[in-house]
């Protein structure tokens, strides 16, 4: 018997159930999106703009995810036993996943006359869930055996998270205004890319090849900035 959970192709059973997990999620996209599509007219497209925003936002999540789990190592990790650190990083990407779903359940739907109630909250909320969810994971996976190691790659992850709650303090959460709603959410996309841009980056390097994450920080801050002093 194999030391590892494989599956019948020699996969990690980790990569092959969190990979299950990722593609339930972003079809659970698809389904709130042909749902909305079905129910809205031409006329609505700018009173539905919220919900729109909110699945594209879902979807850069997703995928942005996607793109950054599949290529790291722990994606891969051998499950042997319940009681073991590679069970705990499962549960963690479980976790996240789930987080994916909820971002994705929470779009605004249209009640019975045909509108919606748009809120940015539930999207602001659960991307600075992930985002804190992200830090504790370097956290817990980069702290050791040093702190350097840490810096160089959990950088990222300390910055976004602190932006997140930055975002959640700031952002016109309670405001049911198409416009709040659609800044805020393409405020929390600006984030998550910059994020993954940030990750492309080693601290030491940060002198030399920081432009691109750099633009993205100002994009987000004037984002945030200007629906807080439009809609709060």
């Amino acid at each position: 018997m194999a030391d590892e959970l494989v599956d019948e192709s020699g996969n990690s059973l980790h990569f092959a159930f969190v990979e299950m997990l990722f593609a339930l999620a972003i079809a659970q996209v698809a389904v709130e999106a042909a749902d909305l599509a079905n129910s809205s007219s031409v006329a609505q497209w700018l009173e539905h703009l919220p919900a729109y925003t909110h699945l594209v936002l879902a979807t850069v999540i997703i995928a942005a995810s996607w793109v950054g789990w599949g290529s790291s190592k722990s994606s891969k990790s051998p499950i042997k036993h319940v009681f073991s650190g590679h069970f705990f990083k499962l549960l963690v990407d479980v976790f996240l996943v789930v987080c994916y779903f909820i971002i994705v359940r929470t779009v605004e739907t249209l009640d019975a006359n045909g509108d919606i109630n748009p809120s940015a909250n539930p999207e602001v909320l659960w991307t600075m869930v992930i985002l804190i969810t992200y830090f504790i994971w370097d956290l817990l996976t980069k702290g050791r055996p040093s702190f350097t190691k840490f810096l160089r790659r959990g950088w990222a992850s300390l910055l976004c998270a602190i932006c997140a709650i930055v975002a959640f303090m700031y952002l016109p959460t309670k405001s049911h205004e198409v416009w709040a709603v659609v800044i805020s959410d393409v405020a929390l996309m600006v984030l998550v890319v910059m994020f993954r841009a940030m990750k492309l980056d080693d601290f030491p390097d940060l002198g030399k090849r920081h432009w691109l994450w750099a633009i993205f920080m100002v994009v987000f801050v004037a984002l945030v900035s200007i629906a807080n002093r439009l809609f709060s």
